[in-house]
């Protein structure tokens, strides 16, 4: 992915026993320079942050570590082996499969990705994520639209579940509005 800052409009709410929640500003996306095949981003709004290692192999993009921030919940994963993110070779309706745990051994993180559609300027993917520990118990349905450069150009997301006994909800969207210049 080109590195620089990346600004994205992110809208959405959320709904549980603690009220209900709207959200509406930017989302900052900022993606350092490559170190060998290795690259570190960092997603930043007004809900956390998403921080994620990739490496690119020949068998296309992997997912080395992941480190999520939000209210109540801040966790690092780091598989033993990086895990497939993105294949060089995709193709229409191909589905592949990962879990990993958190450093602390808390909570396992499981994935379902499949590539919806790819166009000759557009890749589209889906993903279902699980989160889960004694506590926690979410779902995240994923659905990103991206450009051959690997730069999301629109996501959107739905999350249900229950944390700490209270039912969850949310759904956002985040659309691209700036690249670097």
């Amino acid at each position: 992915m080109p590195p620089g800052s990346y600004t994205y409009r992110f809208q959405g709410k959320s709904s549980s026993v603690l009220g209900d929640q709207s959200y509406n500003g930017d989302s900052t996306l900022t993606v350092d320079q490559p170190q060998g095949n290795r690259q570190h981003s960092e997603q930043r709004d007004s809900q956390g942050s998403v921080q994620q290692v990739v490496v690119s192999q020949p068998d296309g993009l992997h997912l080395a570590e992941i480190h999520l921030a939000q209210q109540g919940f801040d966790e690092d994963f780091k598989p033993s082996h990086p895990v497939l993110l993105f294949p060089a070779d995709a193709h229409q309706g191909q589905h592949w499969n990962w879990r990993m745990t958190s450093t602390d051994g808390n909570y396992t993180l499981t994935a379902r990705l499949t590539v919806d559609d790819i166009a000759a300027r557009t890749v589209a993917l889906s993903s279902v994520l699980h989160i889960h520990s004694s506590d926690i118990d979410l779902t995240i349905h994923q659905h990103d639209k991206a450009g051959r450069d690997a730069v999301i150009l629109r996501e959107s997301t739905k999350t249900d579940g229950t944390a700490y006994g209270t039912p969850f909800h949310s759904n956002g969207t985040r659309v691209l509005t700036k690249r670097p210049s």
